[in-house]
């Protein structure tokens, strides 16, 4: 008979064996690495939020966040099995598709494009039409900016490979120095830029952002997916997590943006996490309607690509 002595050691070590299989995170962490197609900014807040209270490690997954120089490289990364996650357009579903690669969106971050076209304020140029024969900046070839221009262009009238010249400026900032010395006629820009047009003396050519098209997610290979189901439904669930949060709670959301952009003025970051409610996505998959949208405006811009159903594109890995 065991001595009553014992007992209560007994109980002790079965309880914590019993923690321990309930926290595998504390012992066993799955490694995952999310690309940026720059850095984790305001339309990614909730993978920067998760990343930041710990949500992905007590979900037992060790969260790497690794920044590219445009959308072009990081899906290239995602491709070659570099990363695990591409923060990308969800676009790129339908062209890796349409390549054979089983390209998936694991999860919606953004459903509005976050884009405007700027020339200088008091410049000829008030359309696309206006731009003929001008230089227009993108941040990269092949990029959400390089597609919105050039569908623009094409539903203009005008041939965006022969009309216009469109040339590689980088991000918003520098869009803003080339349009102040001439280099371009109109620029893309986003976030707090796109936030403080009037104050830089430039004005509107276009804004997207009140179109309610997908425009930022988690996109993943569904191999990796499968074979990997655990850490990609955590990954899934607890980024859903962090944008019920931050939307929920407009103080806390201010004050992530705040941790990402500590340099901006507080004024902008207040209209910037204004703007977050109706753009950051709450739910597992973009709806039906959004992505039959998105799908349309890729098709018309790449007319050899075929469709991608809903269902293949947006598998939805967690319950809304």
């Amino acid at each position: 008979m065991t001595p009553r002595l014992f007992q209560p050691a007994r109980t002790v070590l079965a309880a914590i064996l019993i923690a321990a299989a309930a926290a595998p995170s504390a012992f066993a962490q799955t490694r995952v690495v999310f690309g940026t197609s720059g850095a984790l900014s305001d339309n990614s807040l909730p993978v920067a939020v998760a990343i930041e209270k710990g949500f992905y490690e007590k979900a037992g997954v060790k969260a790497e966040v690794v920044n590219f120089k445009g959308g072009a490289p990081a899906i290239q990364a995602l491709v070659g099995g570099a990363i695990h996650f591409c923060i990308c357009a969800p676009e790129h579903v339908i062209r890796l598709r349409n390549r054979g690669v089983d390209g998936i969106v694991a999860l919606p971050l953004n459903e509005r494009t976050p884009y405007v076209l700027v020339a200088q304020g008091g410049s000829a140029v008030k359309s696309i039409a206006d731009l003929k024969g001008k230089k227009i900046g993108i941040t990269t070839a092949g990029s959400l900016t390089d597609n919105l221009v050039r569908l623009a262009l094409q539903r203009a009238g005008l041939n965006p490979d022969r009309d216009v010249e469109i040339v590689s400026i980088g991000p918003s900032n520098n869009q803003v120095a080339a349009l102040r010395t001439n280099q371009i006629a109109a620029g893309m820009l986003s976030g707090f830029d796109a936030l403080d047009i009037e104050s830089k003396g430039l004005g509107v050519v276009i804004d997207w952002r009140e179109r309610d098209v997908p425009a930022l997610a988690l996109l993943a290979r569904e191999s990796w997916v499968k074979a990997n189901r655990e850490a990609a439904e955590a990954v899934a669930r607890e980024t859903l997590r962090s944008a019920h949060i931050v939307l929920k709670d407009p103080e806390e959301r201010l004050a992530q943006i705040r941790k990402l952009f500590p340099e901006i003025d507080p004024k902008l970051l207040a209209l910037g996490s204004k703007s977050l409610e109706t753009s950051l996505s709450r739910h597992p998959r973009f709806s039906k309607e959004g992505w039959e949208t998105l799908q349309r405006d890729v098709l018309e811009l790449e007319k050899d690509l075929k469709p991608v159903a809903y269902e293949t594109g947006n598998p939805a890995l967690v319950a809304d």
